[in-house]
């Protein structure tokens, strides 16, 4: 089948996807806001911008905050907030779960291998 080895790997992230999804809903996490706890974790206070617009829902279920830059009116640090810290903690749970079910019967040395393939594709994918 042409094709075979991407339609695999899309139907792989599809699956991983569809697994997290639904213990990210009972938590009432919806499906971008992993990816924005994640960052925030590392990198709390980061400027609005870099978030782009996904930023309002997450204020409302009181998972951000925002405070203004002293001397620039137009910026605002984002952190995260006490809720949204045990929202990120559930968050890696749930892919560490979905990880080691994905990965299930692979020795060690098999996930490290498959870890630089993944990572090697990333790279080549990226490059223009």
């Amino acid at each position: 089948m042409k094709h075979y080895r991407l339609m695999l790997m899309q139907f792989v992230a599809h699956l991983f996807r569809r697994v997290t999804s639904a213990a990210f809903a009972k938590a009432g996490i919806t499906r971008a806001q992993p990816w924005i706890l994640d960052y925030l974790s590392e990198h709390d206070g980061c400027i609005q911008r870099e978030l782009a617009s996904a930023l309002a829902g997450m204020e409302e279920q009181g998972y951000v905050r925002r405070e203004s830059v002293k001397g620039d009116k137009r910026a605002l640090r984002v952190y995260l907030t006490e809720l949204g810290r045990e929202k990120q903690s559930y968050v890696q749970e749930v892919f560490a779960k979905a990880e080691e079910r994905a990965l299930t019967g692979f020795t060690q040395k098999e996930r490290a291998t498959l870890e630089e393939y993944l990572l090697r594709i990333h790279d080549n994918l990226m490059k223009d």
